[in-house]
């Protein structure tokens, strides 16, 4: 009896051994699911490396109008806003103000009769030393008179000039009595009301602005290396750059990023370099047939400078940056036939117009990861499915390269 009992226990022992072995030795669970990326080939195409700069608009023509003869303003001759509620425009003569011009028509009359007076008088000397010298051939006259007689010829001469130079004064402050335009252009607002006394103390009184602004200047400062390479560029393609001026394209702050509304060419940089800066002030023009450029504003202006034939693109948003610089992630075939990542180094060029960029160091034939990049890493399997959308293209009204930054030194954007 006691045997038994002791061979119940053991195997009781036994079974608990085993129970407690089984537990120990769980089922593993089952290993992650491989992350899904979407891959895409770069796009292989021409761009075109651009500069970009920043400046500011200046009107080619912009004078003031003012008085150049004391009196009371009378007249304005023009609306500040035309028919189309837009800014006056006047050419050149208009008459835009009239000053009062009673004063300067006696001044006139004045100066009329001053030069009837001298002319008469000059008549009169004019007959006395014909006589007196008809007399002194006839050794009827002495030599002083004749001598007295053509002095006072010439004397009287002399006042008719400075009578006649007197009447075009009179009728030179007259004209100006009618305040003209010298330039076509738009014109801005009077600054002096009508019966103002205008013209007088401090001297002449500005009464307006006349503008000229089609075409429209600006003008930004550029590196002189970037000069330099111009010219260069251009002596290589056997191009005489003081003939060929080179294009540009200008947009201002209400240009949606990456547009470029409006466009020119260089038509004049200085001669000399700025030692504090080492830059040259360099001049676009603009044709601004719609008017929509005005003076002073803010502007962004890009140049072109060479010709880049299959340049790899890739979408910005897949470029990667860690401490040894910026990447894409790329998938691979390994030994086991197998989807794998790798990082690939790459180097930055400008910017496109669409959402890609200009990279070296990307074959052309690679395939980099668009979408599940924050799942990806190198080294790891990955199942791979090509991207179904179309590719990206530059848009229809914008070339498709943008500047490289930072652009006023031609270096390439590190960021």
């Amino acid at each position: 009896m006691h045997e038994k009992s002791n061979r119940l226990r053991d195997t009781l022992c036994l079974a608990l051994v085993f129970t407690l072995v089984g537990c120990g030795q769980a089922e593993p669970p089952p290993p992650p699911p491989t992350p899904a990326v979407t891959i895409a080939k770069p796009v292989v195409r021409s761009e075109t490396r651009y500069f970009e700069y920043t400046g500011n608009t200046k009107a080619v023509n912009q004078v003031d109008i003012v008085a150049r003869v004391p009196g009371t303003l009378v007249k304005q001759n023009y609306e500040l806003l035309g028919d189309d509620n837009r800014v006056r425009r006047v050419e050149a003569g208009d008459v835009l103000f009239e000053i009062e011009h009673e004063p300067y028509e006696i001044a006139v009359a004045s100066a009329q009769a001053e030069v009837s007076r001298a002319e008469a008088l000059e008549a009169a000397a004019k007959a006395t030393y014909d006589n007196v010298k008809k007399s002194f051939e006839r050794g009827a006259a002495a030599d002083i008179d004749l001598i007295l007689a053509e002095a006072e010829l010439k004397q009287r001469n002399a006042e008719k000039l400075s009578a006649k130079a007197g009447l075009a004064k009179a009728e030179l402050d007259l004209s100006y009595t009618y305040v003209k335009s010298p330039i076509a252009g738009e014109v801005s607002r009077n600054l002096v009301d009508i019966g103002t006394y205008v013209g007088s103390n401090g001297g002449p009184t500005v009464l307006t602005q006349v503008t000229q602004a089609k075409p429209m200047y600006v003008y930004f400062d550029v590196s002189e290396d970037i000069v330099q390479q111009h010219i260069a560029r251009a002596t290589e393609r056997g191009e005489d750059y003081t003939e060929a001026p080179p294009p540009i394209d200008l947009a201002t702050e209400a240009d949606p990023e990456g547009t470029w509304s409006h466009t020119g060419v260089v038509d004049w940089w200085d001669r000399s370099v700025d030692r504090g800066t080492g830059t040259i002030i360099v001049r676009g023009k603009l044709d601004n047939e719609d008017g929509s450029l005005v003076p002073g504003l803010f502007a962004r202006i890009r140049a072109p400078f060479e010709q880049i034939e299959n340049a790899v693109l890739v979408r910005e948003d897949a470029i990667g940056t860690d401490l040894s610089g910026k990447f894409v992630l790329v998938v691979v075939k390994n030994d086991k036939n197998q989807t794998v990542v790798k990082k690939q180094p790459v180097t930055l060029s400008m910017r496109a117009g669409d959402g890609l960029r200009v990279v070296e160091g990307l074959p052309a034939d690679a395939d980099y990861i668009i979408k599940g990049i924050q799942k990806a890493r190198p080294g790891m399997v990955v199942k791979a499915e090509q991207d179904k959308g179309p590719a990206p293209q530059p848009a229809a009204d914008e070339p498709a390269a943008q500047p490289t930054e930072p652009a006023a030194t031609g270096d390439g954007d590190a960021s």
